[in-house]
C-alpha cells in the first residue's frame, strides 16, 4: 500500500472522526441553546477560514487568493466551491440535525455515496466494478437498519428532515467531484480556507434578519469552540487531502463512518438511546471500510 493512499485513507476517517464529533456539538448547541442555523454556520466559517489562512502562512506556503480570482474558470469554481461546498452543505446539514439528529444526518449525507457512483458511472460510462457494488450494497444495508431503528414498519425521519438530508448529500457530491481540479493547483488547505470566507460571506448576509445569539455558558462556548477548530478546520482539511490522495468514490464510501461518529459522541455525551439494528448497520459500515480499504489497491 502506497504512503500516498495510506495517507488518504487515514485522512478520510480522521475527518469524518471530527465531522461526525462536530455534528454532535451542532446538535447541543441548537437543541440546548436554540442558536439559528445560519449563525451558527456564519460564526464556524468566517472564524475558521482566516484561522486555515494563518497556518497556511505559517507552514510557509500562504494561499495564492489573487491566483483562485486570476481567470474566469477558476474566479468560478472558487465562488461556487464557497457556495455548495461550505455555504448550502453548512446549512442543510445543521438544518438536518435540527429536524432529527446528528447521528441521523451524518448518515442521510452519506447517500452522496450512491450519487457519487452514478454519476462516475454516467460520466465514464462504465458498469460498477464490484468492489463498488459491495461497497454501496453495504453502505446501504447499514443506512437501512439505522434508519428503522426497532420499529421497521416506519422509518424514524420526519419529511423535512429528510428532504435536508437530500439535500445535504448532493451538495456533498458536488462539491467532492468540482473541487479537486481547484485543489489540485492551488493545494487543498487553502481553496478550503478562502472556501469558508466566500461561504461564510454569503450565510452572514442570509443570517442578518434572523441574526441572534444566545448567552452560552462554557459548555457551549466550548461547544462552539470544537466546531470551529475540530469540526471545520479539521475535518475539511482532512476530507479535501482525501480527496486528492483517493478516488472520489472511494471517499464517499469511506465517508459512511461519520454516522457512526456522531452516534458515539451522541450516545456518551448526549445519552441518545441506540437499538440492536442501530449496531448492526455500525458493523455494515466498519465492513464496508475494511472491505475498501484492502481492496482498493487491486482496482
Amino acid at each position: 500500500m502506497s504512503r500516498t493512499r495510506i495517507r488518504g485513507l487515514l485522512c478520510a476517517l480522521g475527518g469524518c472522526l471530527a465531522w461526525g464529533f462536530s455534528g454532535t456539538c451542532a446538535q447541543y448547541l441548537l437543541d440546548t441553546w436554540g442558536m439559528p442555523s445560519l449563525v451558527l454556520t456564519t460564526i464556524r466559517t468566517l472564524t475558521a477560514g482566516p484561522i486555515l489562512l494563518a497556518i497556511c502562512a505559517l507552514r510557509g506556503t500562504p494561499a495564492d487568493i489573487k491566483g483562485m480570482f486570476a481567470t474566469k474558470s477558476d474566479t468560478f469554481h472558487t465562488l461556487f466551491f464557497g457556495l455548495m461546498g461550505i455555504f448550502l452543505a453548512q446549512v442543510t446539514y445543521l438544518e438536518t440535525i435540527a429536524y432529527t439528529n446528528a447521528g441521523t444526518a451524518t448518515m442521510l449525507g452519506c447517500l452522496s455515496t450512491i450519487m457519487l457512483l452514478v454519476v462516475v458511472c454516467v460520466r465514464d460510462r462504465r458498469a460498477p466494478v464490484p468492489v463498488e457494488m459491495l461497497g454501496i450494497a453495504l453502505a446501504i444495508a447499514a443506512t437501512w437498519f439505522i434508519a428503522i431503528g426497532d420499529d421497521p414498519s416506519q422509518l424514524s425521519v420526519t419529511p423535512l428532515g429528510l428532504l435536508m438530508g437530500l439535500a445535504c448529500a448532493a451538495t456533498i457530491t458536488i462539491y467532492t467531484l468540482q473541487s479537486k481540479p481547484l485543489m489540485a493547483k492551488f493545494g487543498s488547505m487553502p481553496v478550503v480556507a478562502v472556501g469558508m470566507i466566500v461561504g461564510g460571506l454569503m450565510c452572514a448576509a442570509a443570517a442578518i434578519p434572523q441574526w441572534s445569539f444566545p448567552p452560552l455558558d462554557m459548555g457551549g462556548w466550548a461547544a462552539l469552540a470544537v466546531m470551529v477548530v475540530i469540526g471545520t478546520c479539521t475535518s475539511y482539511s482532512l476530507f479535501f487531502q482525501a480527496i486528492l490522495d483517493l478516488p472520489p468514490v472511494e471517499v464517499g464510501m469511506l465517508s459512511v463512518m461519520e454516522p457512526v461518529s456522531a452516534t458515539f459522541f451522541s450516545v456518551v455525551w448526549l445519552g441518545t438511546f441506540f437499538g440492536l439494528t442501530d449496531y448492526i448497520g455500525f458493523a455494515l459500515m466498519v465492513a464496508m471500510v475494511i472491505i475498501i480499504a484492502l481492496a482498493g489497491d487491486k482496482q
